[in-house]
């Protein structure tokens, strides 16, 4: 997965810690960078929170 991070989205693969399970539970839904910014912070926050992220409100910001 960091590979084609790297290739593909390489500001992506920089800000995601793939060893981090938030990292891997986000890009499982929100594949690409533009459909992480089209969720506002609010939206991707309460996405978060409700998958038992910690610190989703941070994360989201």
């Amino acid at each position: 997965m960091r590979t084609q991070l790297k290739e593909f989205f390489p500001g992506l693969e920089r800000a995601m810690d793939l060893t981090k399970k938030v990292s891997v539970v986000l890009l499982t839904t929100y594949q690409t960078p533009a459909a992480i910014r089209r969720m506002d912070v609010r939206r991707l926050g309460t996405w978060l929170h409700n998958r038992k992220v910690q610190r989703a409100g941070a994360l989201a910001a």
